[in-house]
């Protein structure tokens, strides 16, 4: 039995979607609080709503912030997924510096649109805590940690004094870290006319999202120099996660995504081959090779980083078809629509293939933007075979 506990003070719109909820999945118990410490009461009392599967909570409740409830929550015993759906759009972008919150839907939400969201997530939570994966990743001497460099800008970005100064400070901070992000936000990726000579120049120019981006990434990547990995086929994992996480950017951007979902699409982009970092590393020392895929294996990574569900998701699923009845759209969309191009759009002066792409993109996105996305595509194409880049 699954079990949903919704959080909200208003009370008429918590009653409206329970109902809808619980005629949409007979199979479901939908519980109800008005209240974070009303919830925090149900969840401690098990006999009443037993085990809860998921909580969705406003973003401002009548005791409390919805984060702050979501923060005691993932430090409970049940650990449950905990998600946030509101109508404030400011909301979004606190929240999406707080790894309290797994995900953040913004209303309107359909009842139908909400139940999908949930079961695609939780046949995701299965996936992840499967016992053959638990065993593989504990067989793993070269899991990293969450960058010390990446963590501390998170903190700053999820404090109510946050500063754009600061954050580029952290990554001056990091010599090494600051030629690798100039090299980067310089390269034809992202369009600059004029050069970037400093971290924060970038930050004002580029945002400060994808410093975090790029920060994560370097420091991951960096941390398998040395390892049996090759050099060469670690530069190439680089290169091409740089290039995804362009295009994952673009792509937000041409379908006029919200800043923190293109701030994901682009975390997704980047991370994608993590999976094959640890994989091969852990294949070349003991001489075997993974039963579980290596993108299952990058979801399990981020997902122990408290990543958004959506970047975990979309990592895991990346090159599997989403469901066409997916009606917002998601960094699963983007990363797998990019994959899909990778695989299929290899000659884009094609004009059979570019017919082919289109109407497979036009399936999970307005003909418009599928247009825009194979155009941005073609554009990047271009520029790796021109000049590979080189992050680091």
């Amino acid at each position: 039995m699954t079990t949903i506990l919704l959080v909200d003070s208003h009370d008429d719109a918590r009653r409206t979607l329970a109902t809808a909820l619980g005629k949409l999945r007979s199979d479901w118990t939908i519980a109800q609080a008005d209240s974070g410490l009303a919830a925090m009461s149900q969840m401690d009392d098990k006999s009443a709503t037993g085990h809860v599967d998921v909580i969705i909570t406003e973003s401002q409740l009548v005791d409390m912030e919805g984060v702050t409830l979501l923060d005691q929550v993932r430090s409970s015993a049940q650990q449950p997924l905990r998600f946030t759906l509101s109508s404030n759009s400011e909301a979004e972008a606190v929240l999406a510096n707080s790894r309290a919150n797994q995900r953040f839907l913004l209303k309107p939400v359909s009842a139908e649109q909400l139940a999908n969201i949930i079961e695609r997530s939780m046949r995701l939570q299965h996936a992840l805590n499967e016992e053959r994966l638990n065993l593989y990743m504990s067989t793993v001497n070269a899991v990293p940690s969450v960058p010390a460099i990446y963590d501390e800008m998170m903190k700053e970005l999820a404090s109510a004094h946050s500063s754009l100064i600061k954050v580029a400070s952290i990554t001056e901070s990091d010599t090494g870290l600051t030629v690798t992000v100039l090299k980067i936000v310089n390269s034809a990726f992202y369009g600059l006319s004029n050069r970037v000579e400093s971290v924060g120049q970038a930050v004002t120019l580029l945002g400060v999202h994808l410093i975090k981006n790029i920060t994560l990434t370097t420091k991951v990547f960096a941390r398998f120099k040395g390892s049996k990995l090759s050099a060469r086929r670690l530069t190439q994992l680089n290169d091409e996660a740089m290039r995804i996480g362009a295009l994952a950017n673009q792509f937000a951007r041409l379908a006029k995504l919200s800043r923190s979902t293109t701030d994901h699409c682009q975390i997704a982009g980047m991370m994608a081959n993590v999976g094959e970092l640890i994989a091969t590393s852990k294949a070349e020392s003991d001489d075997g090779q993974p039963s579980l895929s290596i993108e299952i294996i990058g979801a399990r990574l981020l997902d122990s980083w408290l990543m958004p569900y959506a970047v975990v998701e979309a990592v895991a699923l990346q090159h599997e078809s989403p469901p066409r009845n997916v009606d917002m759209l998601s960094p699963l969309v983007v990363l797998h629509s990019i994959r899909y191009l990778q695989k299929t759009f290899t000659d884009t002066t094609d004009d059979q293939q570019r017919t082919l792409c289109h109407e497979y993109l036009a399936q999970l996105v307005p003909p418009a933007v599928a247009e825009d996305w194979m155009d941005a595509f073609h554009a990047i194409e271009q520029l790796t075979a021109a000049k590979p880049p080189r992050a680091a």
